[in-house]
C-alpha cells in the first residue's frame, strides 16, 4: 500500500464514506494525506466543543489542513446544548480561535455562521482573510463589521443575512459592492442596500416596525431589478394589503422576467381560500403575464400554484416553515411532471391537484379532499366573498374596457352544465364591451353591471 502512487490512493479515499475516511487517517501516513483532503473539504461544527477541537486541528501544523476547506458550516444544534457545551456562554478567546481558523482556510467557498448572541460579527472583519466566498449565510447583525467584510467579497453570487441590532444604525453598503449577487434572503431593510446588485432570487421578511416601507421597496425593485425572476415577501400585513397591492402591480408591470411570486397571506382576514387564490393569481398574471408560478403561504401551508396547458392548477403542502424553505430560490420558473418513484416530495398528479378548505384549521397534511359542506363553510365564520379581494377595485375598473380574455385567466367552476352558460354570459358581455368601445363614450355601462352579467 506504501509503495501504491497518490493518484491510486486519492481515487481509493474517493469512495469512501466519511466514517471510512476517517479510518483511512488512521492506517498509514500514505493513506492519511489522500484522505484528509476530502475529510476537511466540508466540516459541518454543531456544538462549541467541536467547533473549538476543530479550530485547533485546522491550525495543528503550520494550518496545513485549512486549505482543504471549502465548506463549513458553524452553529448550535439545539439538541447539543448542555451547560457547558452552548455557543452563548463561550468567552471571546472561543471566536478568537474561530477567526484565527478563517483566516487560514484561503479555498473557502460556502460559509454558514451562526451566532445566537448577534454580538461576535467583528471575526470577519480582520485583513488576513483572503477567501472569496460564493454563498454565505451569515446569521450575525448587519453592522459595521459585516459591510466591511462584504466589501471585500467580489464572487458572491448567494447570501443571507440578519438586521441591524436594534439600537444601531443600518450602515450603508456601497454600490459597486457584490458585483455578481444573484440571490437574498433577508429583512427588508437590508434590500434597500443591494438594488445595485444583479439579483435574480429575493426573499424579504418584514416586521410590524418596517412594514411601513414595504410600498417603497417593491415601487424600487421595479424601477431598478430588470432581472429578478423570482420574488418572495413573507410577512405581508393586513393592514398594509390595499397600498402594497397598487404599488405591487406597478413593480409586475415593470419586471420583464419574473416567473415566480410568492405571498405570506397568513395575516389577511378572511384567509383566501382556493377560489380567492386563484382570483388573486389571475390578476397578478394581468399585469405580470411571464408569471409561470404563485405560490401562497398560510401559516405552515405552502399552496403552490402553475398553468398547465392553460389551466391553473395547485400543490397543497403542509408542514413546511417559510424560513427555511428554498423553493423561492432553486425553482428556475418550469413545473415538471412527478416520477411515480417519489412518493414523498412530488405524489401523482391525481393526488397532488386537490381543492383546499376554506380555513386552514381543517385542513388535514394528507391533502385528502374534504366535503363540499365542510369545504365551503365553518361554524361561526362565513364563507369569503369576491368583495374580500384587496384589489376589487383594479378588477371594477379593468373589466369594461376588456374586449378579448384568455384560457388562464378565466375559471368557469367545477360544474360541467354550468360551464357552456357561464361562457356564453362572458361572451355576451365582451361583443357589448367591444360594441360600446366602437359606439364611443355616450354608450357607457358601468362596470358592476357588466360583472354582474357574468358572474350571475
Amino acid at each position: 500500500m506504501v509503495n501504491l502512487p497518490p493518484e491510486v490512493l486519492s481515487a481509493v479515499a474517493s469512495y469512501a464514506t466519511p466514517r471510512e475516511l476517517l479510518v483511512l487517517s488512521c492506517t498509514s501516513k500514505a493513506l492519511q494525506r489522500a484522505a484528509e483532503p476530502r475529510l476537511y473539504e466540508t466540516m459541518v461544527l454543531r456544538d462549541a466543543q467541536v467547533i473549538f477541537l476543530a479550530c485547533h486541528a485546522l491550525l495543528a501544523r503550520e494550518a496545513y489542513r485549512a486549505p482543504y476547506v471549502k465548506r463549513m458550516l458553524i452553529y448550535q444544534d439545539p439538541r447539543r446544548v448542555t451547560g457547558r457545551n452552548n455557543l452563548t456562554n463561550t468567552p471571546d478567546q472561543f471566536w478568537l480561535a474561530i477567526q484565527h481558523a478563517l483566516t487560514k482556510t484561503v479555498n473557502l467557498e460556502n460559509l454558514l455562521l451562526q451566532d445566537p448572541t448577534v454580538s461576535h460579527s467583528w471575526i470577519l472583519d480582520h485583513d488576513d482573510i483572503k477567501f472569496q466566498l460564493r454563498e454565505a449565510s451569515l446569521r450575525l447583525p448587519w453592522d459595521e463589521h459585516m459591510v466591511s467584510f462584504l466589501q471585500t467579497q467580489h464572487k458572491l453570487t448567494s447570501l443571507a443575512t440578519d438586521d441591524a441590532r436594534e439600537d444601531g444604525p443600518l450602515y450603508p453598503l456601497s454600490p459597486t459592492a457584490l458585483p455578481i449577487l444573484e440571490s437574498y434572503c433577508g429583512p427588508i431593510l437590508v434590500v434597500a442596500e443591494l438594488l445595485g446588485s444583479p439579483l435574480r432570487r429575493l426573499q424579504m421578511r418584514t416586521e410590524d416596525e418596517t412594514a411601513p416601507l414595504i410600498p417603497t421597496i417593491v415601487s424600487d425593485l421595479g424601477k431598478i431589478m430588470k432581472t429578478l425572476h423570482n420574488l418572495c415577501i413573507l410577512g405581508l400585513p393586513e393592514e398594509l394589503t390595499l397600498e402594497t397591492w397598487h404599488h405591487l402591480h406597478r413593480c409586475l408591470m415593470q419586471l420583464p422576467a419574473l416567473a415566480l411570486i410568492e405571498l405570506d397571506v397568513t395575516h389577511w382576514e378572511p384567509r383566501p381560500n382556493e377560489h380567492l387564490q386563484r382570483a388573486i393569481l389571475l390578476e397578478l398574471r394581468i399585469f405580470c403575464p411571464t408569471l409561470q408560478q404563485v405560490v401562497f403561504w398560510i401559516s405552515q401551508h405552502r399552496f403552490h400554484w402553475f398553468c398547465r396547458d392553460g389551466q391553473w392548477l395547485f400543490f397543497h403542502h403542509a408542514n413546511r416553515y417559510q424560513v427555511q424553505d428554498t423553493f423561492w430560490r432553486t425553482s428556475d420558473g418550469l413545473v415538471r411532471k412527478s416520477s411515480g418513484d417519489d412518493h414523498t416530495s412530488h405524489i401523482t398528479m391525481s393526488a397532488q391537484v386537490r381543492a383546499c378548505p376554506l380555513h386552514m384549521s381543517t385542513v388535514n397534511t394528507a391533502s385528502t379532499r374534504l366535503p363540499a359542506a365542510q369545504r365551503h363553510a365553518s361554524p361561526g365564520a362565513a364563507a369569503p366573498t369576491i368583495a374580500s379581494l384587496p384589489s376589487l377595485a383594479h378588477s371594477l375598473s379593468i373589466f369594461p374596457t376588456m374586449t378579448v380574455v384568455t384560457n388562464d385567466m378565466v375559471h368557469y367552476g367545477m360544474l360541467c352544465r354550468t360551464k357552456g352558460e357561464s361562457e356564453a354570459k362572458l361572451n355576451s358581455a365582451l361583443r357589448k364591451t367591444k360594441q360600446r368601445q366602437d359606439a364611443g363614450p355616450g354608450a357607457m355601462v358601468s362596470a358592476r353591471d357588466s360583472l354582474l352579467s357574468v358572474v350571475a
